[in-house]
Parts: structure tokens; sequence; C-alpha cells
């Protein structure tokens, strides 16, 4: 069996050119550190890719904002105009209720200027009474005495429990207050039961209070509109 044919390279010394199969030292040497160079760019290179490649994350979101009522979700229920701080020019009161929800009122009082009226910003006294949106339970308002305005609720339009409501709104010492609250609610099925047909009238600038035509014991503290709860209704009351 013949011996096996050398290596092109068999007996060639270190150093020995050979023309364009092999390349000098100097050109490996070029070529190894041109390979190490690329070595070290790949990962800098796929890793640009990937990030020219992976979408921006999204911004978060932003908390959400109370959303106020649509003017035009809004209706007016009532709208006068009367000198309630008694200097003589008219002023402005509007009760509004947005659909099935409680009315809010809105007292604007008047400046003159020249002959021009203007109107201040307004007190805004939000979910004062209550307002339905069957017959029977529209609230409303009218001018009372001594240039006081009066905020009528009520339902009696559905329920075996009938009621009415009148708060009376007043200017007293640069402020409104609520001077009066008369109310009364009857059962229609038991008209002897006295704990569901009664009545009160209660005086907050005098802090006195009626039941049933009767004096209810205690004293009523003064209330401003603002601060004033329609939710808890004076012991004369309940």
């Amino acid at each position: 069996m013949g011996r096996m044919p050398k290596p092109a390279t068999a007996g060639i010394r270190r150093g020995d050119a050979i023309g364009s199969e092999c390349p000098p030292e100097s050109h490996i040497a070029m070529l190894f550190a041109l390979r190490l160079a690329i070595v070290a760019l790949c990962p800098v290179l796929l890793g640009n890719v990937v990030r020219a490649q992976t979408p921006p994350a999204a911004p978060a979101p932003e908390a959400a904002k109370p959303e106020l009522p649509k003017a035009d979700q809004v209706a007016t229920l009532s709208e006068l105009k009367l000198d309630l701080n008694g200097d003589g020019v008219m002023d402005k009161a509007t009760l509004v209720a947005a659909e099935n929800e409680p009315a809010t009122l809105q007292i604007a009082l008047g400046r003159r200027s020249g002959e021009a009226v203007t109107f201040e910003a307004p007190v805004i006294k939000p979910d004062l009474v209550f307002n339905g949106s069957l017959a029977g339970q529209r609230a409303s308002m009218e001018a009372g005495r001594g240039g006081s305005l009066r905020v009528l609720s009520l339902n009696e339009g559905v329920g075996r429990y009938k009621w009415t409501q009148t708060l009376t709104i007043a200017f007293r010492k640069d402020r409104f207050v609520v001077a009066g609250l008369t109310y009364a609610t009857w059962d229609t099925i038991d008209l002897d039961n006295r704990e569901n047909n009664y009545s009160c009238d209660v005086n907050f600038l005098t802090g006195r209070a009626l039941r049933n035509g009767k004096p209810h014991a205690g004293r009523v503290k003064p209330v401003t509109l603002v601060d004033f709860d329609p939710e808890q209704l004076p012991k004369a009351c309940q």
C-alpha cells in the first residue's frame, strides 16, 4: 500500500513564502485583529438591533379626573331675581339639577356700576334639596317675606308616605344663612299614626322650634347656607 501524499505545506519552514495560499505573518496578525474587533462589536450591534425593534414603553396612565356634569345635562328648575341684601339692586338665585340628582342652589349678588348691573361670583350650595323626575317631586323657589328666598321640595307623587319641605334663605351679616325650615309628612294609609304624621317649624334665627304646633324643647343653633346639612334635620323634625 503506497504512502499517503504529504500536505502541501510539508517541509515548509516557518517564515517561508508560499505564494497566495499562505499570507505572511503580518497579514495573519491583521486578520486575527480584525476578527477580534468583529467579535467585540457583535454584542453592541445586536443590542442596537434589539433596541431598535423593541417598541418604546407606553407612558403610565394619568389618574382619572372626576367628571363634572356637562352644561347640557343640567336643567334649570327655577330662577328668580330679587333683592336679598337690601341694597336696592336685584340679585339672582338659580336652582339647577342633573337628572335624578338633588338640586343645587346658586345665589349671585348684583352690583350696580353706573347704569349697568353685574353679578358677583355665586355662592353655591350643592345637593341642597331633593328633586325627583316625576310629577309632585320637582323642587322650586319663590320670594319670601323681608327679602328672603324660599326653596321648596316635596314628594306628593308616589309612595305611601308624602312630605313637603320649605327652606328659607336670608342674608345676614354679609353672608347667607338658613333662617327657617318647615316640614310636614303624612301616611296616606294610616293618618292616625302620630309617628308618621307630624309637622315642624324651625326658626334658626331665634333658636326656637315647634312640633305639631307646640313648642319643642331645646334650642336650635344658627347655621350658614354653606354649612347646612340637609341630611341632618333638627330634632323637632325627626
